[in-house]
Parts: structure tokens; C-alpha cells; sequence
């Protein structure tokens, strides 16, 4: 058996350990508000690549001719601010990849923003943080009403990539065309729906119970005087 000191340390850990559980489901990935755009498409041109500096014989040039591209941004729902030249802005980090070459990075860093249906222009620009600083883009009627980061996937009636001499020496495109944009958030997993589901409900039925063992101390109280 345990003593009553043994047994009031387990009812403080247990509870302790329930409150942890239900903070942690709080600030877990299940609320984040991370929203990772994606657009794609075709794309024609060459990439300059090598150490300027300190290798010159290693620069060469890459040549490629209608192969996929992927401009990848991850932002938060939370940072998309309204544009004073109407639609919206989100700051994102972003990558480009391109069949054949791979994964390129922007330099001195791959921080930019998403702009959506600025000026009434029914499309989304991802933008570098360098310049230039157009990096691709799309239109479709759907981001004139589209608040920037609810699920979306859309064909593409314009758009592209672009040109950008900050990207891993100089990407040079010729030709380029943009499928589609894709819009997504992370969807929770139901068992952590079901941990958090239940870590409340203990903590409702500790409540309860202390209530009611509240409310029987002072009856007995009560009946004694």
C-alpha cells in the first residue's frame, strides 16, 4: 500500500504529466500554420556554374532545353500581410529545381516573398530577396479571391521562370511556360488528434474530481459542527 505522501506525489506527477501532454499538442506541428507553395512548369536555357574566384578553369556551362522545373516556397499563414497595391504578401524561403541540373540556391540567401493578385492582376509572383528580383510566377482568375494560404492547385494561363544572375553563378533562361501553382498545409495526424483529445479529457475528469471531493470536505465539515 502506498502512504498518503506516496500517493499525493503520483496524483502531482500523473497530472503534471497530463498538463505536459496537452502543452506539447498546443504548440505542436498539428497548429502550425505552415504553408508550402509550389510551382512548376518548363523551362529552356543554361546555368553558369564553378568557383569564380578561386577556380576559374572549373567554370563551365550547362545547357538544358524543355525540361521540368520546380520553384519550391515555405512560408507561414500567419506572416501574409495585405499589399498597399491590393492582394497579398507572404516572406518565404525558396528553392529552384531543375531537371537534369538539381536543387540551385539563391545567394547570399533564399529568402523572398509570395505576392498574390497585386494590382487586380489575377496571378502570384515569387520574388527573390536579391535582384532582379522576379523569380516565376502564374495566372488564373482564382487568385483575384484567393487569401494566400488555403489549399489551391491551379493550371496556369501565364507565367514562367525567369532569368536570375543570383542563383549559383547565373541561371540564363531562353524560353520558360508555368503548369501549375500548388498551395498546401500540413494536415494533423488523427493519433495526435487522439492523444490530445484524450489529455483533455483527463485533465476535465481531475477537475471533476477534486471538485467533488471539495464539496464533500465541507459537508462533513458542515455536519460536525
Amino acid at each position: 500500500m502506498f502512504s498518503d505522501k506516496k500517493l499525493s506525489a503520483l496524483r502531482f506527477a500523473s497530472t503534471f504529466a497530463i498538463v505536459a501532454v496537452v502543452a506539447m499538442c498546443w504548440s505542436s506541428p498539428m497548429l502550425a500554420d505552415i504553408t508550402t507553395y509550389t510551382l512548376t512548369g518548363t523551362v529552356s536555357g543554361s546555368i553558369t556554374v564553378g568557383d569564380f574566384v578561386y577556380n576559374p578553369g572549373s567554370v563551365g556551362t550547362l545547357m538544358f532545353t524543355d525540361v521540368p522545373f520546380t520553384v519550391t516556397a515555405i512560408g507561414n499563414s500567419t506572416d501574409v500581410m495585405a499589399s498597399p497595391v491590393g492582394g497579398f504578401y507572404n516572406p518565404v524561403l525558396f528553392s529552384v529545381n531543375i531537371a537534369g541540373i538539381g536543387t540551385l540556391t539563391p545567394t547570399p540567401a533564399p529568402y523572398g516573398d509570395l505576392f498574390g493578385n497585386l494590382f487586380g492582376s489575377q496571378a502570384v509572383e515569387i520574388e527573390d530577396g536579391n535582384a532582379p528580383p522576379y523569380i516565376g510566377g502564374c495566372s488564373n482568375s482564382s487568385f483575384a479571391v484567393w487569401n494566400g494560404f488555403s489549399p489551391i492547385a491551379v493550371a496556369c494561363g501565364g507565367g514562367g521562370l525567369a532569368s536570375q544572375p543570383t542563383i549559383e553563378g547565373f541561371l540564363y533562361v531562353v524560353s520558360s511556360a508555368s503548369s501549375e501553382f500548388v498551395a498546401t498545409s500540413p494536415t494533423p495526424e488523427p493519433a495526435m488528434f487522439a492523444v490530445c483529445g484524450l489529455g483533455l479529457s483527463l485533465l476535465v475528469a481531475i477537475a471533476h474530481r477534486r471538485k467533488r471531493r471539495s464539496a464533500g470536505g465541507r459537508t462533513t465539515l458542515a455536519s460536525k459542527a
